[in-house]
């Protein structure tokens, strides 16, 4: 009897499971933070993920903004019978800041003289199309004038359209540029346009450095000195000595140490 009931007894023990010990606080530390830091990583990588696309789209989502009250207001004055619409084409002039929603011609453009009775029309740039970095002018310069150096805001593309004219790139001699040319210019570079010409120099500039291509003094015109450099027109001709000296001994001494 007594070894049936022992044989029951250890049938019982594997049978039925048995109280299971209590798991302390560092086991359940332990068990708990794999999970804890997955799902802190995950929250920190949603987070990084959400601040980036919102600054890729914070240029484009204020431009939209900005068109947008454009309209509004557009569509107030509208109502209100402010804006008188006139057939005359003689009257028709297109501010720079409009939005150019349809095709008109370029003469009915609003002009801006920069000097020597050359002049600059605004085509694209931030203050009236969807755009945080694009600007585009048209710039007609007389015949004997030439721009004023200043280095490129960013990179630029001119295409002549009427005329011939000589862009100089950091003081060189300039490249001859006729109606159909087009060329690029790097950011930082020392550019300027003269014309030579006996006709008015027409070119398109376009460039993406947006609102500081706007800045006061940006595009300005001055007469050719025929006897000197243009840079000595504008008071960098000293500066540009220097450089050139520099090179000069700079190239020199690459010589003779290669020899």
């Amino acid at each position: 009897m007594a070894q049936f009931l022992a044989l029951a007894a250890s049938v019982a023990s594997i049978v039925l499971p048995g109280a299971k010990p209590k798991a302390s606080a560092t086991q359940k530390l332990e068990k708990t933070a794999p999970y804890s830091a997955f799902s802190l990583g995950v929250v920190a990588g949603a987070g990084l993920a959400t601040f980036i696309m919102i600054e890729i789209k914070h240029h484009r989502i204020r431009e939209r903004m900005r068109c947008t009250f454009w309209t509004w207001l557009k569509n107030i004055d509208e109502q209100r019978g402010n804006e008188e619409e006139s057939k005359s084409e003689e009257q028709t002039v297109i501010t720079s800041d409009h939005l150019l929603e349809q095709p008109i011609s370029v003469k009915y453009l609003e002009s801006r003289c920069i000097g020597e009775s050359s002049l600059l029309q605004v085509l694209v740039d931030p203050n009236n199309s969807l755009t945080s970095t694009l600007h585009s002018v048209m710039i007609t310069l007389k015949p004997g004038k030439c721009m004023k150096p200043m280095k490129a805001k960013g990179v630029e593309l001119y295409y002549i359209l009427a005329g011939a004219g000589n862009l100089s790139r950091n003081g060189d001699e300039g490249s001859r540029m006729v109606v159909g040319d087009v060329v690029t210019v790097n950011p930082w570079t020392l550019r300027f346009m003269s014309n030579q010409g006996r006709e008015d120099l027409v070119f398109l500039r376009v460039s993406d450095s947006g609102n500081d291509c706007n800045q006061l003094g940006f595009d300005a015109v001055g007469n050719i000195d025929q006897g000197e450099n243009y840079l000595s027109i504008f008071g960098l001709r000293k500066g540009y000595d220097k450089v050139i000296s520099g090179r000069k001994k700079l190239l020199k001494y690459l010589s003779s140490t290669d020899t």
